[in-house]
């Protein structure tokens, strides 16, 4: 019980410094925003520089990257309770954590969930291990999903989402301790809606309203074409995109004038993104995916486009974030560019195509399509053709994924 209450009070502090990370980063988003709408030309001048600064995350183990997948990586090490100690040290996290703030007022086109997500784990992990000797210890899989859950309440502020991303999470991991995760998960919820509150629901896309879906057979197939080419394009972007990361890395650790030079050329380009394409390409997009759902049509091909290449410049060039928020805006390029050949409804096709790319991306379709029911403001109708789509659109990925990449 000491135990449970220990956890409880690490969880409650953890959600006050992921509240002023989060208001922190809106501040700045909004701030981005409008700098990218009165005077784009201050970001030939700002971004290279505080990509630069963002990039020196690299002189921290596991500080930029995939960094959910280094969360990921303590799931499969269950057996080894210090192993988190090796993924993300502490001065790693307090690094990601900077780092991201800095690409945020950079431009940079990544999310905070990641960050989140992060900060909530192994905040918690530190903490449980340096009272290790005072409170009895939870089990180590029990504490990696109350942070896990945490950070995911927190980012999405739906709980039944929460909920059933632990069950489908053990399930998916062949976890022997379902039971027990969730039910830790459930606490973590609990804390977690303390500071996300009721008011705060649907903040994400607070203009979007319940659509009408043609479910006729025409309609589905025409559905489920999209879902497979965003299982495809979610395959190769986020593959190339590990992948150049990873080429960046060797380069810039093995070269000093590498080091400095490539973030400084890779935020010029994303200067210039910003400067061609607008607001639209800048940051995790969240505001402008709300404005279609006004009826704020500002999407063209150009700034679709612009904002993706932002995505993955930012991403390899070392600054720190996720590609969770960034999957589901790029979900909503890939419905709106097939939207203009296919005669379906705008809104509609934005919202699968979220769906699928943050499927694929993800992993956990059930768990996207919840997702997105919940902050885009849904009918619970619609969560079959959404899971339906969502599993197209995974599987159609990993098949691609197996033949083309052989992985």
């Amino acid at each position: 019980m000491k135990s449970v209450l220990f956890t409880i009070v690490i969880l409650c502090v953890t959600g006050y410094i992921c509240k002023v990370y989060e208001k922190t980063t809106n501040d700045l988003s909004l701030h981005v925003l409008s700098n990218a709408e009165i005077n784009p030309k201050m970001f030939y001048f700002i971004t290279p520089i505080f990509f630069w600064l963002a990039s020196k995350s690299f002189l921290f183990k596991n500080a930029n990257g995939p960094l959910l997948s280094h969360v990921k990586s303590l799931f499969y090490n269950l057996d080894k309770p210090d192993f988190f100690k090796k993924v993300v040290p502490f001065t790693s996290l307090i690094a990601l954590a900077t780092s991201s703030l800095l690409t945020v007022y950079a431009g940079g086109a990544l999310g905070y969930e990641a960050v989140v997500v992060s900060i909530s784990i192994f905040l918690l992990l530190f903490a449980s291990d340096y009272f290790k000797n005072m409170i009895e210890q939870i089990n180590i899989e029990n504490l990696l999903y109350m942070g896990y859950i945490f950070g995911f309440t927190f980012t999405f502020k739906t709980p039944i989402s929460s909920v059933i991303l632990a069950i489908e999470k053990s399930i998916v991991g062949h976890s022997h301790n379902t039971f027990t995760n969730v039910l830790y998960a459930c606490i973590a919820i609990v804390v977690a809606m303390i500071y996300v509150g009721d008011n705060d629901k649907g903040k994400m896309f607070p203009d979007a309203t319940p659509q009408k879906y043609e479910l006729e057979i025409g309609s589905i197939l025409k559905y489920s074409v999209l879902a497979v080419i965003c299982g495809i394009f979610s395959c190769v972007f986020f593959k190339t995109t590990y992948k150049m990361y990873d080429e960046v890395k060797k380069l810039v650790l093995n070269s000093t004038v590498m080091f400095n030079i490539i973030p400084v050329l890779f935020g010029l380009c994303v200067a210039f993104i910003i400067n061609t394409t607008g607001s639209v390409s800048v940051n995790g997009d969240k505001k402008h995916v709300n404005d279609m759902f006004s009826n704020n049509h500002v999407y063209n091909y150009k700034n679709t486009i612009g904002h993706m290449i932002n995505t993955f410049l930012t991403f390899i060039s070392g600054c720190s974030g996720g590609l969770i928020i960034p999957s589901i805006s790029i979900g909503s390029y890939i419905g709106f560019l097939y939207n203009k050949m296919i005669d379906l409804p705008l809104l509609q096709t934005l919202i699968i195509g979220m769906t699928c790319v943050f499927s694929a991306f993800f992993g956990y379709p059930v768990t996207a399509s919840l997702i997105i029911q919940n902050i885009l403001n849904q009918h619970v109708e619609i969560l079959p053709l959404l899971i339906a789509m969502s599993y197209i659109s995974l599987y159609s990925s990993k098949y691609f994924d197996r033949v083309v990449f052989r992985e």
